[in-house]
């Protein structure tokens, strides 16, 4: 487990819960007419891209299945709170946007809402550029935005689950070796050439079609932390403990180490905290 600098920021946001889609590969639709069983809508191919007309972002199709999620085999970086390895359940396909939320669409959100922009990082001053993640977001300032978009932030495991993109047993969303080809994080070289955040989507897409799967900023999830939970994690559909004092986080920044981009590594931060290094992206159910 890691640390990271805290400041705080007092939240009064409404706070709304994650929704799922109807578990199954496809979806009823309307009620059943006497005697006949109800429609059913075919789930999108996964990867398949949507925009959603609430934030203008772009979303991918992450269908239901099931992962092993934890410390992968042969990985002696893992913490002790990445094990065990263990089965688990997505029931439900779901829409997560293809890169973290940028300052364009957060700015959207903080003017529908009323609300103030973050104060903004001396790499990005006056939020000039807008196709980079926003930062400076605490947990509830997320899951408001996150609410106004029509979702909630992801489950610890629809993240993991997400950045496998279908393949277990990565170390990280791409294969077993960091690369500068692959992500931005501490350092500039190759394609990282970005000291602080970077654009959203600048490194490939895994097969789920999802961008920025590790590195760049860290991301609330909507889970509780606790150190022990994967010893008593629920198989199907995990939402972490009841209660707790710190949110989990997810998949480094630009400016942690390669093993932190790990696909199971996990990250605990209080929800109140900002940080120059931490954004955040979104789940809906369902898109037009």
């Amino acid at each position: 487990m890691h640390a990271l600098p805290i400041r705080h920021l007092t939240a009064t946001l409404f706070l709304a819960g994650l929704t799922l889609a109807p578990p199954a590969g496809a979806q009823q639709v309307g009620a059943a007419e006497a005697g006949k069983p109800p429609a059913l809508v075919e789930s999108p191919d996964p990867g398949a891209v949507r925009a959603n007309p609430v934030d203008e972002l772009e979303y991918a199709w992450v269908p239901a299945g099931t992962f092993q999620m934890g410390c992968v085999p042969d990985d002696t970086e893992c913490d002790e709170d990445e094990k065990p390895r263990h089965a688990v359940t997505l029931s439900a396909g779901f829409w997560m946007g293809r890169t973290e939320v940028t300052v364009a669409a957060y700015e959207k959100f903080a003017a529908a809402s009323s609300l103030p922009m973050p104060e903004a990082p001396e790499f990005n001053a006056g939020w000039r550029r807008k196709t980079h993640p926003i930062v400076r977001v605490s947990w509830s300032e997320a899951q408001a935005y996150c609410s106004w978009a029509g979702g909630g932030l992801p489950t610890e495991a629809q993240y993991e689950y997400a950045a496998r993109g279908g393949q277990d047993g990565r170390r990280f969303p791409w294969g077993n070796d960091a690369g500068r080809e692959r992500a931005n994080f501490e350092g500039v070289e190759g394609l990282d050439r970005w000291e602080n955040t970077a654009p959203g989507g600048e490194f490939p897409a895994n097969d789920y079609g999802l961008h920025d799967l590790a590195g760049n900023v860290y991301e609330w999830t909507a889970d509780w932390y606790r150190e022990i939970y994967y010893t008593q994690s629920a198989a199907t559909d995990p939402r972490g403990p009841e209660h707790g004092a710190e949110r989990v986080l997810r998949w480094g920044s630009w400016f942690t180490v390669p093993r932190v981009l790990r696909t199971s590594d996990r990250f605990k931060y209080v929800p109140v905290a900002q940080d120059n290094s931490l954004g955040f992206r979104c789940t809906v159910s369902e898109l037009p």
